[in-house]
């Protein structure tokens, strides 16, 4: 996978997915429970869920078997069980993840969780995406006062 942008980082990795989204519809910041989510509150659940992978290395997608619990849907999902974000969150984090991706690969459309299960992917990598995804939730994201 060519990684077009793939230096992006900080405020031109936040640009270039503001860039993508004006040819995108808004992301739905309002979830499936009705309930508003913070830029912030997205970035938390990345956080959380970066904190998560790193703690325990049989979260690495190197030595992870496919479709056994270790994979990055099940560490969003184990963040929300763990109280550190919501099914909402859980969901926007995804779509902020394949924003970055999207930017950093040049591809037109991603899908998180079959990018998460490459053979080539290593949890450093990943970890470095949640990192950008984060940052970018934050700037792109509703604030709590909006």
């Amino acid at each position: 996978m060519t990684m077009t942008g793939a230096y992006l980082t900080g405020p031109a990795l936040t640009e270039a997915v503001h860039e993508l989204l004006e040819h995108e519809p808004e992301l739905p910041w309002r979830g499936r429970s009705g309930y508003l989510s913070t830029g912030e509150q997205v970035a938390r659940h990345l956080e959380a869920t970066q904190r998560l992978m790193r703690s325990d290395p049989s979260w690495d997608p190197q030595i992870a078997v496919p479709h056994h619990g270790r994979e990055l849907r099940n560490a969003l999902k184990s963040t929300v069980a763990d109280g550190q974000g919501t099914e909402d969150t859980a969901d926007l984090a995804e779509q902020v993840i394949e924003l970055v991706l999207r930017v950093r690969t040049g591809a037109p459309m991603i899908f998180v969780h079959r990018w998460a299960r490459h053979p080539h992917l290593t949890l450093d990598i990943l970890l470095e995406h949640l990192a950008a995804a984060a940052g970018v939730a934050r700037e792109i994201g509703p604030t709590a006062s909006n």
